[in-house]
């Protein structure tokens, strides 16, 4: 996050911006940001600690800078767009 956002707020931390999100699951707290990305891996996890970045209290893009994956997992036999099937390799 510092190298894209081109360095960080002194004196503040991730905890006290408005990009910094709780969650709650199961007893458990994970804590993400809204700009970098909200997926359900640990990969995302923020810590409150951290030294905040530059988008310090900005609003969030469009598009997240992690892509994020909504709607659950593909089904098993669902086609992906552009995959060949073995009849159409041969």
């Amino acid at each position: 996050m510092y190298q894209r956002s081109g360095g960080t707020t002194p004196f503040k931390t991730c905890g006290e911006c408005s990009n910094f999100c709780e969650f709650h699951n199961r007893n458990k707290k994970y804590f993400k940001c809204e700009i970098y990305g909200v997926t359900a891996s640990e990969a995302t996890d923020w810590r409150k600690s951290w030294v905040a970045c530059k988008y310090f209290n900005s609003d969030p893009p469009e598009i997240p800078l992690v892509k994020t994956r909504r709607g659950g997992r593909r089904k098993k036999n669902e086609n992906v767009t552009g995959q060949l099937s073995l009849i159409e390799f041969m």
